[in-house]
C-alpha cells in the first residue's frame, strides 16, 4: 500500500474506532461437498470477527453513493462503514453484520480504493 493511502486508511480506521459502533462481521463459507439431505452445498464453521462500523441511513452521510442504480434500497435498510486495517475478509454479499444483537444481510457492498489499495468498506445491509 502506498504512504499516502495507508495514511488514509488508518486515519479512517482510527475515526470508526472512535466513533463506530461495536458489530460483528460474520460469513459461512460453503464446503463445496453436496449435501443430498438439503440438495445444496454443504456449509462450513462460521467465522466471525467484531469489529466497529459507522451506521447509518442511505443518504444521511454517503449521498449521492449508488450501490447500483438505487431500485434495491429499501426504506430501513443502513449503511455500514468498515475500517480496513481490521477486516480478517473483504465484505462481500452474503455475509451478515450484527448490530445490537439483530443480524443484518449484506445486499451491496463498495470497496474505496483509490489507486488500487483498500481505504473503507461501505456495505448496505438489510433485516
Amino acid at each position: 500500500m502506498s504512504a499516502f493511502y495507508a495514511k488514509r486508511a488508518a486515519l479512517a480506521a482510527k475515526k470508526i474506532a472512535k466513533f463506530g459502533a461495536a458489530v460483528v462481521l460474520c460469513r459461512t463459507p460453503l464446503t463445496g461437498e453436496y449435501d443430498p439431505g438439503t440438495a445444496s452445498p454443504g456449509q462450513g464453521v462460521e467465522v466471525r470477527h467484531p469489529c466497529k462500523a459507522v451506521l447509518s441511513l442511505p443518504g444521511s452521510i454517503c449521498s449521492g453513493v449508488r450501490f447500483n442504480d438505487g431500485s434495491t434500497v429499501l426504506a430501513g435498510d443502513k449503511i455500514a462503514i468498515l475500517g480496513v486495517p481490521e477486516m480478517p475478509f473483504i465484505p462481500a454479499v452474503g455475509d451478515t453484520l450484527e448490530i445490537k444483537g439483530e443480524s443484518w444481510t449484506v445486499v451491496q457492498e463498495m470497496h474505496v480504493q483509490p489507486g488500487g489499495e483498500y481505504v473503507l468498506f461501505k456495505v448496505l445491509v438489510r433485516k
